[in-house]
């Protein structure tokens, strides 16, 4: 291998280093800016890669072309510049040595061997070069061809400063071309000797790899072309598909699924977990779905609740008011009673006029009396039936007040759009724990009736006992009359107390009428007026509020079933 052939394989691994180093650098930014732009709107993916591909290959063989052709052009004359200066000096030598051991037409002769024999050596490497031998008025005494040979004509100005410097290198334009000349002196004849290369010539071989540079450039984008838009075809193919799955999904169908997608194990992990996502978000908005049926069951029963709660408070506030007449219809005769006794006493006071009479009197008195024990009876029964109804409104209100929890939790695994009803919830659990107190007073206003009741009776009983005395104390008149003067004077402060402790029954029962109206919400004072009947139209609005979600999740496509290969996709990504 020459030493212009070793020339090129250094240019062409610096050139390549260079590459490495700055145009690869350049051409991967460049590209990264282009993917981090938002301004391709509407361009495809296909076209983007191809485009980035094609920019890369368009950077990189440019900047190898160009380092190529500027590192070599500048090797190329710096060698060329080596090569006519060596020339230049060891020709001159020779022929300097000639001049003192030969005559001068042997001189002339080996001069012109050398010249010849210099531009066979320029001709192997692929130089045509002008070789000149001076004589000291700068005219051509020897030349390896003709004198105008190839336009090589040198100018005045040129061969005075060569007579003048003696040896140099200089870049001169003849006949059209730039050419680069060295000379250097003879000193044994005053000779100068003068060799030449035209830049067309020496910048050859660049000129064919420039030629080389570009035919491969073009051949390499074309095949950069045809591989890219095949590679990004493959690539975007899934990507679309993915896409139209995402997009169905985005309008509510979730039994969409990816298929297999054979483009790479990141894509088949990418359309396994789209179709885990999705089998996820369909099992959520079914149980959503679930969940909202459930609601309006639940609300639908507690509005049957509350009517069942209204009507048995209308049937115990009807009872209740019927138990307040029959209370004031006892209080009435007890009253009468009274005045009977008074009667009694005022009759008694005039003297016994006749036995007899004592008898009757003594005798509707304890009939009176009797028939009060049995009013006070049926009194009690009555008050019992009012505990009886009284317990089972404390048992709505309690299964109220657990609908209420149940309801709560359920808005409270419903999340936010499930806010709403809790409010709800917790008003009616308010509304529970209210009646529930409601009922507790009631109670307890029964409880104080019913120890009144048990208070009257026992003293109608002793009236009764009183009464039976009387008798005996009529058949012993005649052994003492101050006896049933006495006991007149008894019965009549017994029902004293009879006819007080009526009153009390007869303010108890108002109450309790109250309460129930209370319940049952027909009480006409406005702040009070939450009720049974509230509760009724809470668990209706809830109703509506199950409806309007139903039908909001209505609008989503869950009910697709699972195949053997999504079942086999959830057992791998979906934990045990």
């Amino acid at each position: 291998m020459d030493k212009y052939s070793s020339g090129r394989m250094k240019l062409f691994s610096s050139t390549a280093g260079f590459f490495t180093s700055a145009g690869n650098q350049f051409a991967g930014r460049n590209i990264a800016r282009l993917f981090k732009k938002k301004a391709h709107g509407g361009v495809s993916f296909q076209f983007r890669i191809l485009f980035a591909f094609t920019l890369l290959i368009v950077i990189v063989m440019g900047t190898l072309g160009a380092v190529t052709y500027w590192g070599g052009k500048q090797w190329l004359e710096r060698y060329t510049d080596d090569r006519l200066l060596v020339s230049a000096r060891n020709l001159s030598e020779k022929v300097d040595i000639f001049t003192t051991t030969v005559d001068k037409r042997e001189l002339t002769r080996k001069a012109g061997y050398l010249l010849n024999a210099e531009a066979n050596s320029f001709s192997s490497q692929g130089m045509q070069a002008q070789l000149q031998i001076l004589d000291p008025q700068g005219k051509i005494l020897l030349s390896s061809g003709q004198q105008d040979k190839g336009g090589f004509k040198l100018p005045g100005r040129l061969v005075a400063t060569m007579l003048t410097r003696r040896s140099g290198l200089e870049t001169v334009q003849m006949a059209g071309k730039q050419w680069r000349v060295a000379y250097q002196h003879i000193p044994g004849n005053n000779w100068t000797y003068v060799v030449g290369l035209a830049e067309k010539d020496y910048l050859q071989p660049i000129s064919e790899l420039r030629n080389l540079i570009v035919v491969v450039a073009l051949a390499s984008i074309l095949a950069t072309l045809i591989i890219c838009a095949v590679g990004a075809n493959k690539f975007a193919g899934p990507l679309n598909h993915l896409t139209g799955v995402m997009d169905r999904a985005s309008k509510g169908d979730f039994t969409v699924r990816a298929g297999k997608l054979n483009a790479g194990r990141e894509f088949s992990i990418l359309g396994d977990r789209l179709n885990a996502m999705l089998y996820e978000l369909g099992r959520l908005f079914g149980q959503f779905r679930d969940t909202a049926g459930e609601l309006h069951e639940t609300s639908r029963r507690m509005n049957r609740v509350a009517d069942n709660q209204v009507k048995f408070a209308l049937e115990t506030e009807g009872g209740v008011e019927e138990m307040a007449a029959t209370v004031e219809n006892v209080t009435g005769q007890v009253m009468q009673a009274k005045q009977s006794s008074e009667e009694m006493m005022r009759l008694a006071g005039d003297g016994m006029l006749s036995l007899k009479t004592v008898v009757g009197k003594i005798g509707e008195n304890r009939e009176l009396i009797s028939s009060t024990a049995s009013a006070m009876h049926d009194l009690e029964l009555q008050i019992q039936e009012i505990g009886k109804i009284v317990d089972i409104i404390n048992n709505i209100s309690r299964q109220t007040h657990l609908l209420s929890l149940n309801a709560s939790i359920e808005a409270a695994r419903a999340g936010m759009q499930g806010r709403g009803f809790a409010v709800v919830a917790e008003e009616v659990r308010r509304l529970a724990e209210e009646t529930n107190q409601a009922t507790a007073e009631v109670a307890r206003i029964i409880d104080t009736i019913q120890e009144g009741s048990r208070l009257v009776t026992e003293r109608v009983e002793e009236g009764l006992k009183v009464a039976d005395q009387g008798v005996e104390t009529v058949n012993l008149a005649e052994e003492s009359l101050r006896q049933i003067d006495h006991a007149v004077a008894g019965t009549g402060e017994k029902i004293a107390a009879i006819a007080s402790a009526a009153q009390e029954i007869i303010l108890g029962t108002r109450e309790a009428v109250q309460t129930v109206r209370l319940i049952a919400g027909t009480a006409t004072n406005a702040e009070t007026q939450v009720s049974a009947r509230d509760i009724a139209a809470m668990a209706a609005r809830l109703a509506a509020m199950a409806d309007r979600m139903q039908q909001d999740l209505g609008r989503f496509n869950v009910d697709k079933q699972e195949g053997p290969e999504e079942e086999k996709i959830n057992a791998e990504l979906m934990p045990a």
